[in-house]
C-alpha cells in the first residue's frame, strides 16, 4: 500500500521550517549521523508507560525520510518510514496530537500500522521542541485499543516531552564538551611533541659545544643553555606522559616539496646526538626529490625514526637513512632508517604502536622516551595511505621502512 493511498491522496505534511528543523535535528544525533539509544530517555519512556497506563511509549526523531526510535518501551522496531508515521503530524504543531481510534479516523484507517501487524488503535504525541523552536520529533503513547487523554493527561505529556528535550540537550552539551576537550588535549599533545624534538636539538648542540670549547665563560653559557633546554624538556615530557587520546582528528596538508631537502634539515637536528655518541650517521639522498607530501608530518616521521635509531644505538654504532622513489602506479616515496642498535624483541614489536607509557624504555645512555613517537609515526603514515614495516631482533639492530603512495 502506498503512502498516498492510506493518506487519502493528500500531500504529506511538511513543516514550514523543515530546513531549519533538520539542521536542529543533527545536533542531537551521533557523530556519524546515527540516532543512538539513550538510557535516560528509556527510563522516561517506562515512567510514561506506568503513569498513563499505556503499553507502548516511544521517543521518536524524524529526518527527511525516516522516523528513528531514540528510546522506547515495549516496542522492538528501531525505524519507521516517515511516510507511514503518525508522528509526522505531531511535529506540525505545538499541541498534543491525538487519534482516539485509528480505525474510525479517515486519515489513518488505511495506515499500514493500523491495518498491519502492529494493530495500532490509539495514538497521542507531544512534539519535542528544541530551545530554538523546532519540532524534531515526538514523545508518543500508543495502544492497541481505543483510548483518550484527559486535559490533565495532555498537560502531563507536554511536560514529559519538555523533560525529554532537556535530557537530549544535556547529552548534546556533554558530547560537545567532550569533543572540545579531546581537541584541546590532542592539540596540547601535538604541540608538546613538536616542541620536544627542537629542544632535544638544543640540548645536543649545547652539550657538544660545551665539550669542544676550552673557554670557561663559553662553557658556562653552554651549560646554562643545556640546563634550560633540559628543564623545558622535563615539562614537555610531563605533558606527553598523560594518557594520549587515540583519535583520528589529525589534519593532512599535502603539497609538492623537495623531500630530500626536508630530510636533510631533519638530519641536521639530530647530527649532534650522533656526534656525542660517536656514531656514524650516514645518508643516501638524491640532490632533488619532488613529491606531494605533508611536510610537517614528514618531519615528524623522519625525526622520530632517526631520534629512536640514535637513542637505541650504542656508542660507535651506525645509523643509515635513505630516501628514494619507486616508480609504479602509483609512484611511491620510500624512507628507510637502519641502525646497529639493541633491537626489539617479539613482545616489544607487538606493542610498538600502542603508545603505552608503561612499556617505554630508555636509550643506550639513559635517554628519556615518551612512548608516543611510534604512535605519531603510524598515524602520520596512515593519513598518507602509506605503510610502515619493521624488522628487528635483540642486539641485531632495527630497520624501519616507510612507503607512501603519491
Amino acid at each position: 500500500m502506498t503512502h498516498s493511498t492510506w493518506l487519502g491522496e493528500q500531500t504529506p505534511p511538511i513543516p514550514a521550517d523543515e530546513t531549519q528543523r533538520l539542521e536542529a535535528l543533527r545536533r542531537y544525533v551521533g557523530p556519524d549521523g546515527a540516532v543512538e539509544r539513550n538510557e535516560a530517555l528509556e527510563k522516561l519512556a517506562r515512567l510514561a508507560s506506568e503513569f498513563f497506563e499505556i503499553p507502548i511509549v516511544l521517543v521518536n526523531l524524524i529526518d527527511e525520510e525516516t522516523q528513528y526510535q531514540q528510546a522506547c518501551h515495549a516496542f522492538e522496531a528501531r525505524t519507521t518510514a516517515r511516510s507511514e508515521s503518525f508522528c509526522q503530524f505531531t511535529i506540525m504543531s505545538d499541541d498534543v496530537f491525538e487519534v482516539r481510534d485509528a480505525r474510525k479516523d479517515p486519515l489513518f484507517r488505511n495506515n499500514p500500522n493500523v491495518t498491519g501487524g502492529m494493530q495500532l488503535r490509539f495514538y497521542a504525541g507531544a512534539p519535542l521542541k528544541t530551545p530554538d523552536g523546532h519540532n524534531i520529533g515526538s514523545l508518543c503513547l500508543i495502544d492497541r485499543k481505543p483510548n483518550a487523554l484527559t486535559p490533565s493527561d495532555k498537560q502531563a505529556l507536554r511536560t514529559l516531552a519538555d523533560e525529554v528535550v532537556s535530557r537530549m540537550e544535556l547529552t548534546r552539551l556533554n558530547r560537545v564538551l567532550e569533543e572540545e576537550s579531546r581537541a584541546k588535549d590532542e592539540l596540547m599533545r601535538i604541540v608538546s611533541h613538536d616542541m620536544r624534538n627542537p629542544l632535544m636539538g638544543i640540548v645536543g648542540f649545547a652539550e657538544y659545544l660545551h665539550q669542544e670549547t676550552e673557554d670557561e665563560e663559553k662553557r658556562e653559557i653552554y651549560s646554562i643553555m643545556e640546563d634550560a633546554a633540559k628543564h623545558m624538556l622535563g615539562i614537555v615530557n610531563v605533558m606527553l606522559n598523560s594518557d594520549y587520546l587515540r583519535n583520528e582528528s589529525f589534519a593532512l596538508h599535502r603539497k609538492v616539496m623537495d623531500v630530500a631537502e626536508l630530510t636533510r634539515d631533519v638530519i641536521k637536528l639530530y647530527q649532534p646526538f650522533a656526534m656525542i655518541k660517536e656514531q656514524e650517521l650516514a645518508v643516501d639522498l638524491p640532490d632533488n626529490l619532488r613529491f606531494k607530501i605533508d611536510p610537517e608530518r614528514w618531519k615528524h616521521i623522519t625525526g622520530n625514526l632517526i631520534s629512536n635509531a640514535v637513542k637505541f644505538t650504542p656508542r660507535h654504532g651506525r645509523v643509515f637513512v635513505s630516501v628514494g622513489v619507486v616508480e609504479g602506479t602509483p609512484r611511491s616515496l620510500v624512507l628507510r632508517v637502519e641502525d646497529t642498535g639493541i633491537g626489539l624483541s617479539e613482545e616489544q614489536l607487538k606493542s610498538l604502536y600502542s603508545g603505552n607509557k608503561s612499556i617505554r624504555r630508555r636509550g643506550t645512555e639513559g635517554e628519556e622516551t615518551s612512548g608516543l613517537g611510534m604512535l605519531f609515526i603510524k598515524k602520520s603514515v596512515e593519513l598518507h595511505r602509506g605503510t610502515i614495516s619493521v624488522t628487528s631482533a635483540p642486539d641485531k639492530g632495527t630497520v624501519f621502512t616507510i612507503e607512501i603512495p603519491e
